[in-house]
């Protein structure tokens, strides 16, 4: 699954059909990546109120790492992703026993073709332009959020880093979850030396966007229905993190001696 599933927000009688398989036969509803709920589930489930009709059909985009969701129509919906994954990352680090966490540099800031899908008489769902002053204060807050530093931190219990990666949307992160088994594994029972980290959001929000292009054609919501389909800019962020966990020291080799 995607790590940024879409969620349909619909009126009872549509979700109700949805679940009992009442549209099996139209391909852009059977995606893996779609989750469909009321507004009820929603408050439920996640905990937010939709400003929204009755009868209105509303895109949402799940955060993995805050298990919570945002209407497609807030503009800021692709930086609270980016900031809240550099905090989820900079925690599990931290569990893992970090010293120093920073980031060195931004590796690209491309563009890429991505949609705009609009309902009659709406705003757009999603503005993909983003000007280079939103650019330059997601990269600002980025800095901000995953900097730490501790020389005298320690790795937390085995049990609280795996919470930390498997609970907190960073399963599919294969840099943590070898620093985790390589942790698991350790005699010294912690990590050394620097480790480097690429964080992304690009190709997993752009297929995302995509499943509401595709849903956006459709008319069998039962309003929004009429949608334009264009093309904008979607900036794709890479950055490289560093994690400096410390060099070995004399009482890990003494540790390790008496271990023996």
């Amino acid at each position: 699954m995607n790590k940024y599933p879409i969620i349909l927000v619909s009126n009872e009688d549509f979700v109700y059909g949805f679940k009992k398989g009442y549209y099996k036969d139209i391909p852009e509803l059977n995606n893996k990546n779609l989750l469909v709920y009321t507004k009820e589930d929603i408050k439920s489930k996640y905990h937010i109120s939709l400003d929204s009709s009755d009868n209105e059909d509303v895109f949402c985009v799940l955060n993995p790492y805050t298990n919570t969701c945002t209407p497609l129509n807030n503009s800021s919906f692709a930086k609270k992703l980016i900031i809240d994954e550099a905090i989820a990352v900079r925690e599990a680090l931290v569990a893992l026993g970090a010293k120093h966490i920073f980031i060195q540099e931004e590796v690209t800031n491309k563009t890429s073709t991505q949609i705009v899908a609009k309902g009659k008489g709406k705003t757009p769902l999603y503005k993909g332009e983003l000007s280079s002053k939103k650019a330059k204060d997601i990269r600002i807050n980025l800095k901000k959020e995953l900097e730490s530093y501790d020389p005298s931190r320690k790795p937390e219990s085995l049990e609280i880093c795996y919470n930390r990666i498997y609970e907190r949307g960073l399963s599919d992160n294969s840099n943590l979850i070898s620093l985790y088994e390589r942790l698991k594994d350790s005699k010294y029972n912690r990590l050394f030396g620097e480790e480097r980290l690429t964080m992304t959001i690009d190709e997993d929000l752009n297929n995302s966007l995509d499943i509401v292009a595709g849903l956006s054609k459709l008319k069998v919501f039962s309003a929004n229905g009429e949608f334009t389909y264009n093309s904008s800019v979607l900036h794709s962020f890479r950055y490289e993190i560093i994690a400096d966990f410390g060099p070995h020291t004399s009482d890990d080799t003494s540790n390790n001696i008496i271990d023996e």
